[in-house]
């Protein structure tokens, strides 16, 4: 068989957050390696009851980031696709220096927990901003159209 997501860890890379990713999640099995929503925001802060995600791109860019406190982490403003059908990251602008500004990072698209936040979804990340703060940059030029 064909190597899946679940056997290539895209944190290889130092472009992904360590540690957000399949095994690090509930679970942990292959099923682990996509977005997943919870019923309520109790569900999503406990990683109880969590089902794969189904979303269009537009629910999910825009949408703040908290970590399991509440505590606001980022804001979704990419995702990333690999093989043409496989989401293998979602990146947060997480501020730049003291807030100011803009940094990027990506984590592993089954560390994202999305649940009921009125219009939209809400996402709760089980990390801390100091965990994020730390993170390598994400490199868009990685992605970026080879001429």
């Amino acid at each position: 068989a064909a190597p899946g997501p679940e056997d290539k860890p895209a944190q290889s890379d130092g472009l992904v957050v360590p540690g957000t990713g399949p095994g690090t999640s509930a679970g942990g099995g292959p099923s682990d390696v996509g977005i997943k929503r919870a019923g309520s925001k109790a569900d999503a802060e406990g990683r109880n009851k969590l089902v794969p995600a189904g979303f269009l791109t537009t629910d999910v860019i825009g949408i703040k980031v908290s970590d399991n406190a509440g505590n606001a982490l980022g804001t979704v403003v990419d995702l990333v696709m690999e093989d043409g059908r496989t989401l293998t990251a979602v990146v947060l602008d997480i501020g730049g220096f003291l807030g100011v500004g803009t940094r990027y990072v990506a984590v592993q698209p089954a560390a994202l927990i999305l649940s009921p936040g009125g219009d939209r979804y809400a996402a709760t990340l089980d990390m801390s901003k100091e965990q994020l703060g730390a993170a390598p940059d994400f490199k868009y030029s990685k992605y970026k159209p080879q001429n």
